[in-house]
């Protein structure tokens, strides 16, 4: 599976969203302000989720009914989501006073009833796992059936109503699965069909945002941005700004999880020394959103990259192929904000 860089791009984009859903947050909280555009940002965890379903078929395409790949797919997946998640749980569990069952169902990665997990966003990855759990039993089948029992098992969940997960969000996996099986039956579009799916889904996600969020209104749209990003060419042309947008990207794992406290510190930091946050709303979002990626940056580099090699040293004798590296290397999963 050749490198994709859109995908990458994608993900820097749905992360940004998010930091701005936050910021848009922030600044209702703390600066009285009444703006409703920033909350559409929200869909940029739907957007990961679709990203996500079709990162998760694209990748294993050939690992159906193989022998050992189920548990190496899951492994891969815990190596890929924990580390970074559980020391960030355990920086909130040390400085501050929560539930054992709270703490423990964020570090199990498991809804315990009405409380979020520790680190607020971490709900969506409660999601993730529970796709990860899933798309690993049927990988034990061969690719056509566990394709179609995937895609019944998802299904069934949403009509079981079961607590928590059975929210119809989870069927953008699904899409995300529909999509990927497009690109790898070399589906591919024209330009214009692709532009055009793009501005489909993002004028789709603006008009409902006003809407009941029930997992369509948002992930079809998301989908439809996706496979305008996947079925085509994929970009070559390495320039700056293309580079700048796959860095954020890879990072966007960690932009998610950290954004929160650093956009509210910023708030923070700026009331104390007597700003309007209402009347300097530009200058907050710009200092926030890039405060919060570039905090991301270094996290990636300095933390999360160390972290990952030395697992996946003492969890695989493999070197991961160039296209796991540079299409998933910042995969998360990721959702809304909290």
């Amino acid at each position: 599976m050749p490198q994709l860089l859109s995908v990458q791009i994608l993900r820097a984009a749905a992360a940004f969203a998010v930091v701005i859903c936050h910021v848009g947050i922030t600044l209702n909280y703390w600066g009285k302000a009444d703006l409703q555009w920033p909350l559409v940002g929200a869909a940029g965890v739907d957007l990961f989720f679709v990203i996500s379903g079709f990162i998760m078929v694209a990748l294993s395409w050939d690992s159906f009914a193989q022998a050992g790949e189920p548990i190496k797919f899951f492994v891969r997946r815990l190596v890929r989501i924990v580390p970074l998640y559980w020391l960030l749980t355990t920086i909130y569990v040390v400085g501050g006073k929560y539930d054992i069952w709270r703490a423990v169902g964020s570090y199990l990665f498991v809804w315990t009833g009405e409380q979020q997990p520790v680190v607020g966003v971490g709900w969506s990855l409660n999601f993730e796992m529970f796709f990860y759990v899933i798309f690993a039993a049927c990988m034990m089948m061969p690719r056509a059936v566990a394709l179609v029992s995937l895609s019944a098992a998802l299904i069934a969940v949403t009509l079981v109503r079961l607590p928590f997960y059975s929210d119809p969000i989870v069927l953008e996996f699904l899409f995300g699965v529909f999509v990927a099986i497009a690109y790898r039956r070399g589906v591919r579009l024209i330009p214009i069909a692709r532009v055009l799916l793009v501005m489909v889904g993002v004028a789709a996600i603006i008009y409902w945002s006003d809407s009941v969020h029930d997992g369509f209104r948002w992930g079809v749209p998301a989908a439809l941005i996706v496979a305008g990003a996947v079925l085509g060419s994929p970009i070559e042309r390495r320039t700056p700004i293309v580079m700048a947008l796959v860095a954020v990207g890879d990072a966007s794992y960690a932009l998610y999880l950290i954004h929160v406290p650093i956009v509210r510190v910023i708030a923070d930091v700026m009331r104390s020394a007597g700003l309007d946050l209402v009347r300097i709303q530009p200058i907050y979002f710009v200092i926030a959103t890039a405060a919060a990626i570039g905090a991301a940056l270094l996290v990636y580099r300095f933390v999360e990259l160390p972290l990952l090699a030395l697992l996946k040293s003492r969890t695989s004798q493999r070197r991961p192929a160039a296209a796991e590296i540079g299409v998933a290397a910042a995969l998360n999963s990721s959702h809304t904000p909290s």
